[in-house]
């Protein structure tokens, strides 16, 4: 019921995850933290929170990296359960079509390098204009951002500019909650006014493990 549940009956999930690539990830093992959290959503783990916090059948992901620039995200969209698996009528076991793109997910985090500045207000405007238009697309879709810093924004636009970009956006746009995790030196005075001004919610990975934040992440996209 469970897998019936997250893989076909509810709405699926669209989200952009804003990865912080700056040079300061490379220091406390942070650059170690997002790969795990990242291996971890794409792994095997079969507990009930693994399967929640796994990608799910049919959930599209862009990963959009930044540094002291924003970077091209990188798409993954995971296929669609078989119909006995989706209507419960079996233990879903993953295809290998779905096997695939997990393990490509995996290999991507891998491949991560860290450098360079933060620009971490840019990244989040531009993943909210992305996932307006792609809902403009495919408005079944339940929509969010996902942002991962270590430090304070030093580059592009700061936190003002950032309100009166996003205060200048379209309605539908700022109806797409941005949910921050905060770890490492990062600004939590500065990321609480974010999600305020965007309506979404600050996560504190410094007392936890990032893989066990994104179980609480999960359960709110």
């Amino acid at each position: 019921m469970i897998d019936a549940y997250l893989n076909e009956f509810r709405a699926p999930i669209a989200s952009t995850f804003v990865l912080d690539v700056s040079g300061s990830m490379n220091q406390g093992g942070r650059r170690a933290q997002l790969v795990e959290a990242l291996q971890y959503i794409a792994g095997d783990d079969a507990s009930l929170t693994g399967r929640i916090a796994r990608l799910t059948s049919r959930e599209k992901v862009w990963m959009l990296t930044f540094s002291e620039a924003v970077n091209t995200p990188v798409y993954f969209e995971l296929p669609a359960a078989s119909k006995a698996a989706a209507q419960g009528l079996q233990q879903s076991t993953e295809s290998q079509a779905k096997q695939k793109v997990l393990a490509e997910v995996r290999d991507f985090a891998d491949g991560l390098k860290m450098a360079g500045g933060t620009a971490l207000y840019d990244a989040v405007l531009q993943a909210l204009v992305n996932m307006n238009a792609e809902r403009a697309k495919n408005p079944g879709y339940q929509y969010s951002v996902v942002a991962f810093t270590d430090g304070e924004n030093n580059k592009g636009r700061g936190l003002e500019e950032f309100k009166t970009a996003y205060a200048a956006l379209p309605e539908d746009v700022r109806a797409i909650p941005v949910f921050m995790v905060l770890f490492g030196e990062a600004n939590e005075k500065a990321l609480k006014d974010l999600v305020a001004t965007t309506g979404g919610r600050l996560f504190d990975a410094r007392k936890a493990s990032l893989y066990s934040v994104f179980k609480d992440i999960r359960a709110f996209q």
